[in-house]
């Protein structure tokens, strides 16, 4: 599982640098594109195989889901904002 994918994912969702998401979202092109590759590829597999527990997210991040299906489609909205240029709408 990528440490990268998990705290990129994170990030969304910390209260304390939420006003930082559009930074995050463009600072991610910054490495050049076969870093942006590297870690959307990372975030999406983290999603598609959902290997990853609420409980090991909150562990890794400080941050809560109630269950597994909230936290991966919260992550669905997050990679949508991070790599599809989508809304932020995380709740």
């Amino acid at each position: 599982m990528s440490s990268h994918a998990i705290l990129l994912l994170g990030s969304y969702f910390n209260e304390e640098v939420v006003d930082l998401r559009p930074e995050v979202r463009d600072g991610l092109r910054d490495d050049g594109p076969e870093a942006f590759d590297r870690i959307r590829g990372e975030v999406r597999e983290l999603i598609r195989e959902r290997r990853l527990t609420p409980l090991e997210f909150r562990n890794e991040t400080g941050v809560r889901f109630a269950n597994e299906e909230q936290m991966y489609s919260e992550f669905e909205g997050a990679y949508r904002y991070f790599f599809e240029g989508g809304e932020d709408g995380a709740s």
